[in-house]
């Protein structure tokens, strides 16, 4: 109801609380408990990891692009090299390909050495190029595997800073539970008649919630803390059931 969505709207997640059955929770990974409720600290941790990741990820944007511009330039070399070794059906007849100036077995003398001279030019240009590509090569493969490795550095600094991240969850939870135990004490001791259904359900979506959170709590005074809260909770839910009120 749109009362108890005011009182928990910076606790919970009303709507997707709501539709979790009460008999049968849902399982979840920690890292989906933002999903549920509201997690500034973890928040705040999602932050401090995303800018620590930045000297990562540009090292690896970095290296991504002289890998795709030494691609770019093995590729334009091998193209080269193809246009003159291999040739094509115009290039031959320009005679500019080692197929179309290759001196033929009837070539008279002047024609023979004019065609010879074009033809180790040509080579020439063809060795040259692929001397080149070698080099690019080498370059390439070389960056590709810079590139790899920081793409495994980056991976695993994630992986570590997201896991820390998770840590301070278990705050969450626990000042989620203590802040939503409270607006339901204060709800419960009002002077106000229509206080007393958005206390009720605020009790029953937090009874819903524990199970839910408390095995993904890791720290035993947090999760000492969780069970406090929940308990008061399921007394006030006894309380608020017994009142002749609701």
């Amino acid at each position: 109801m749109k009362q108890t969505e005011e009182h928990l709207k910076s606790l919970i997640k009303y709507d997707e609380v709501s539709k979790t059955g009460a008999l049968d929770p849902p399982v979840i990974q920690k890292e989906q408990i933002p999903q549920i409720i509201y997690c500034h600290n973890f928040e705040k941790a999602i932050e401090k990891r995303d800018r620590a990741m930045e000297r990562y990820n540009e090292k690896v944007r970095t290296l991504k692009e002289k890998v795709e511009g030494l691609e770019s330039e093995v590729n334009h070399l091998t193209k080269e090299i193809k246009k003159r070794a291999d040739g094509s059906f115009v290039g031959d007849l320009m005679g500019n390909t080692l197929r179309g100036t290759k001196p033929g077995f009837f070539d008279n003398a002047e024609t023979h050495n004019k065609k010879a001279a074009k033809y180790n030019a040509i080579l020439d240009v063809v060795r040259r190029l692929e001397d080149q590509r070698e080099r690019a090569m080498d370059r390439y493969n070389d960056t590709l595997e810079k590139h790899n490795e920081a793409v495994a550095e980056a991976n695993e600094k994630l992986e570590e800073l997201t896991a820390e991240a998770l840590l301070v969850i278990d705050d969450d939870m626990v000042s989620v539970m203590d802040k939503a135990c409270k607006v339901i004490q204060k709800l419960s001791k009002g002077q106000q008649p229509g206080d007393l259904l958005p206390a009720t359900e605020s009790a029953f979506l937090l009874l819903k919630l524990g199970p839910i959170l408390e095995d993904h709590i890791d720290g035993n005074s947090q999760r000492r803390d969780f069970k406090n809260s929940l308990a008061e909770v399921a007394g006030m839910m006894v309380e608020l059931c017994s009142n002749p009120q609701l």
